[in-house]
């Protein structure tokens, strides 16, 4: 707990130079009016709330510029807060150039921006929802604030409202009403759902409704889809007909091709008749010839028998040729073995290519695994950077937005909504003000108007108000005169206050609206980095370095296919060798298995295939010798040049015999000739009367042509009119397709929102539980705690009770010694004032804060001296029992002296305020 330790005033209103040391107990600051207690206390107010006093623009001294506070504050733990605020006359008001904090010598902020938040969390007030307003009604009481308080605890409404302010009901209340504006999602019909403060009936009400419409939309889609097969249905049939039609429209063109191909045909008869006709004149003109030539021939029969003599040799030609021919072939076998041969021995490297190509095959496949998981990768990142650079281009809508000189100008909306609620509290506090204010000059003028009610009843007896002394008649009614004068002033000077207050508060409502739009637009700034932060990203600089991670997978992807080809060109190359090489070796097989050879057999056979064909040679050789003996044939090189020879002989034989021959066959074809082409011009005579017969037949059939094209032209403007037909109903599908579409994106909608609606209803009602529930607990250590400091003071109020009404109202009942209930406006003015201590004393407590003092502004002003000496001794009381480390009493009685543990007197000479302390 931090208690006050040391205030400093430099050039602060009527303090040019003021120091003053506080200790712990009761400490009273004592002095006239005007000679500069209250400023003391507004340092303090203004140092701890932060930055909020009465008076902040007439702070500073007239005749200066700057002024200086500083307070310091020392904790249970020895530690030691300072706070030290410059402030500077600038443009007709003050401002704070400087706002230092100091723990434990190390310096926690040195700007007025980070102040208000370090001090509230030093102090441990962080929680609150108004600390500087808990402060200056729990901490720092204004003159005036006890009675308030007091008044307070016996008005049901407004303690409800303190309570509700201390325990930060506000913001639960907030929290409840923004997650009722949340957008759960968007029902069918395109109306946003969200919860708002709908009651319970009426929350099931709106579920079922939109769970009615999600059905209707699915049965709109029924009907869709079942339209959409009608058309499909229709189509196919109409479909079907075209076909129908098509194949007709092809049977007729073909038709019509066929009679077009007749009509060629017509042309190609009338040729082929004039042609066989010409054809019948030369035949006859041939046979003519024909007949005069055979008659001419002579006998040619005895030379052709000498000639075949001669040729009978051409057998041992022939022989010894076949022969040849078979020594030739078998070493061309012996050639292809022995290819063969080598073939199989070089297809041993099948395996090495085979075992090579299986490697790379296998690389594939990794690398080919590796582009499908980087394409994985890339797919997925590219997804996120996608959505996420949306949400990106949201946010810097919103900012652009938040920006308007409307609502933030060129500030942060952080820093917006800390000057508002600095605006705000100032124009709260100076309503409150100005409230207690017009109220104690409405208390004045009461109080001055009762004197002057005593005055005139009194008659002859009139006794002064202030001092009690015997006044004359004439006396009292001057006096009297000057009361009810004094009295219409301090009314129109309180409504003068009133109504400056109510302009303050309008001001304040004003400011608040703005505040709200600004944390509307905070908050769905926090919707959107939630967005970013789920899909990974904490900055739009992140969603930027996943884009460049983007491009960077798809240039490795780039790589890894080029790769992938390399190896895919590589195996197809080994595949394409080890494919030669067994073709190679199918071949050498094909070979053998034609020779009959099987493969372990090749080398044995090939041995013996060269042993047979040098034994063929040898029986050449003696079969040559022979023949050319017999034919006369003295010198040859080889076996094809005696082969050679001794068919050139055999030629020139031939040759003659064939000359006989040709002529002997020449009379005889001439003979056959002869009636070949009687028999031909009898053939084309039958042609001619054939193509006369199919040029007639072939002239009907033309005739059809004209009927056949006017049928296709009516087929095919039919099947125009099934096509325009078809069109249309595959554009009504299309728009069914894209209807159902839509209707399925409305119910997927609708299906969202149902599936948030009873999750966010809940959420709703366990906050308002919780508040519930901190709210009795609140209570309950109020009442317990004032209980508590009730029972070390013999009054008789002996315990209070605090409950809530039904209608929310927090009422406070006061229990006599005797057990029974007293109503507050029943109890004692004394007592009531005891009991607003007691009730800060608990409620600071059970706030939990971290300030160890408790200051009052006059709290003894416009009480009589029985009421006053009363309280005095309350004060000490309280401070005797521990009940409060360090208790500061302002005031200008003097008596207040006789129960204080420090007195402090504050005198106003010419240089300003001085204070002067006796321990």
């Amino acid at each position: 707990m931090y208690v006050l330790k040391r205030l400093e005033l430099r050039n602060i209103m009527s303090h040019s130079d003021t120091s003053l040391d506080f200790r712990e107990g009761f400490t009273a600051i004592v002095g006239r009016n005007g000679a500069g207690k209250s400023t003391l206390l507004e340092a303090i107010l203004y140092s701890i709330t932060p930055h909020k006093a009465p008076r902040r623009s007439s702070m500073i001294t007239e005749n200066s510029s700057r002024g200086e506070i500083y307070l310091s504050l020392k904790s249970d733990e020895g530690w030691l807060l300072e706070l030290r605020n410059m402030l500077v006359r600038s443009g007709g008001g003050v401002r704070n150039e400087a706002a230092i904090i100091t723990l434990d010598r190390r310096r926690i902020a040195s700007k007025p921006t980070g102040y208000k938040e370090e001090i509230h969390k030093i102090l441990g007030l962080r929680g609150l929802p108004d600390p500087a307003s808990y402060i200056e009604k729990a901490i720092v009481i204004s003159q005036g604030g006890l009675q308030t308080l007091a008044e307070t605890l016996s008005d049901p409404k407004e303690l409800r409202s303190l309570l509700d302010a201390a325990l930060g009901y506000a913001l639960l209340k907030q929290a409840i009403s923004n997650l009722g504006e949340v957008v759960l999602g968007v029902s069918p019909s395109g109306r946003p759902v969200k919860l708002g403060s709908k009651s319970l009936g009426r929350l099931q009400a709106e579920y079922v409704a939109l769970r009615s419409e999600v059905l209707g939309v699915d049965r709109e889609i029924r009907n869709a889809s079942k339209r959409l097969g009608e058309l499909e249905s229709k189509r196919r049939e109409l479909e079907r007909h075209a076909r129908d039609l098509r194949s007709e429209a092809d049977d007729l063109k073909s038709e019509l091709g066929r009679l077009e191909t007749l009509e060629e045909r017509l042309a190609e008869v009338g040729h082929v008749i004039r042609s066989e006709r010409s054809r019948l004149d030369n035949i006859n003109a041939r046979l003519r010839v024909a007949e005069a030539k055979i008659s001419s021939m002579r006998d040619l029969e005895k030379r052709m028998a000498e000639l075949k003599a001669k040729a009978s040799l051409a057998r041992d030609v022939a022989e010894l040729a076949r022969l040849h021919s078979r020594l030739d072939k078998l070493r061309r076998d012996v050639e292809m073995v022995k290819e063969a041969v080598e073939k199989l021995e070089l297809s041993s490297r099948l395996k090495e290519v085979q075992s090579e190509r299986e490697r790379v095959e296998s690389t594939l496949l990794e690398v080919e695994a590796s582009i499908s998981e980087e394409q994985r990768r890339y797919t997925l990142l590219d997804y996120r950077v996608s959505r996420a650079r949306d949400i990106v281009t949201d946010l810097e809508q919103l900012l652009s937005e938040c920006r308007s000189s409307e609502l933030c100008g060129g500030e942060t909306p952080e820093n917006v909504l800390e000057r508002l609620d600095a605006m705000i509290s100032q124009l709260e506090s100076k309503a409150r003000t100005l409230d207690q204010e017009a109220s104690a000059l409405e208390a004045e003028a009461k109080r001055l108007l009762q004197a002057v009610s005593m005055l005139e009843h009194s008659g002859r007896s009139a006794k002064c108000p202030v001092c009690g002394a015997e006044l004359p008649r004439e006396r009292a009614e001057s006096i009297a005169r000057h009361y009810r004068h004094e009295a219409e002033r301090l009314k129109k000077s309180a409504g003068e206050k009133a109504a400056e207050a109510e302009k303050a508060r309008t001001e304040v409502s004003r400011l608040q609206d703005r505040r709200r739009r600004i944390e509307l637009l905070l908050s769905k700034l926090n919707q959107l980095e939630e967005g970013l932060r789920k899909l990974g990203f904490e900055t739009p600089q992140d969603v930027e370095n996943a884009f460049q991670e983007l491009r960077k997978l798809g240039e490795k992807l780039e790589e890894l296919k080029g790769l992938q080809q390399s190896l895919e060109e590589r195996a197809r190359e080994l595949s394409r060798e080890e494919v030669e090489l067994r073709e190679a070796r199918k071949r050498a097989l094909e070979v053998l298995s034609h020779l009959g050879i099987k493969e372990d057999e090749a080398r044995g056979r090939l041995e013996s295939m060269i042993s047979e064909s040098k034994k063929l040679e040898q029986e050449i050789i003696s079969r040559a010798e022979d023949l050319a003996a017999r034919l006369g044939i003295r010198a040859y090189v080889s076996i094809d040049d005696l082969l050679e020879k001794a068919r050139e002989t055999l030629e020139r034989v031939e040759d003659e015999l064939s000359i006989i021959e040709r002529r002997l066959e020449e009379a005889r074809r001439l003979e056959e000739e002869v009636v070949r082409l009687r028999w031909e011009a009898e053939q084309i005579r039958k042609r001619l009367e054939e193509a006369l017969t199919e040029e007639e037949k072939l002239r009907r059939e033309v005739s059809r042509k004209e009927v056949v094209e006017r049928r296709l032209r009516e087929v095919r403007s039919t099947l125009e009119e099934l096509e325009d037909r078809i069109s249309k109903i595959d554009r009504e599908m299309g728009q069914l397709h894209t209807r159902i579409k839509e209707m399925e994106s409305r119910k997927a909608s609708g299906e969202e929102a149902l599936k948030l609606y009873l999750p966010a209803a809940a959420s709703r009602r366990i906050m308002e539980e919780i508040g519930e529930i901190a709210y009795k607990r609140l209570l309950a250590v109020l009442e317990d705690e004032m209980n508590d400091i009730l029972s070390r003071f013999n009054l008789d109020v002996a315990g209070v009770e605090i409950r809530e009404k039904t209608s929310r109202e927090i009422e406070v009942k006061a229990i006599g010694g005797n057990g029974a209930y007293r109503p507050l406006t029943a109890v004692s003015g004394g007592e009531r004032t005891v009991l607003a201590l007691s009730f800060v004393l608990a409620l600071n407590k059970a706030v939990g804060g971290k300030l160890g003092f408790l200051a009052l502004d006059e709290p003894t002003a416009n009480l009589d001296e029985d009421r006053r000496r009363s309280l005095v001794e309350v004060f000490r009381d309280i401070s005797g029992e521990g009940l409060v480390k360090q208790l500061v009493v302002v005031t200008h009685h003097e008596d207040v002296r006789d129960y204080a543990d420090t007195i402090c007197t504050v005198t106003r000479t010419p240089q300003g305020s001085r204070v002067d302390c006796s321990y």
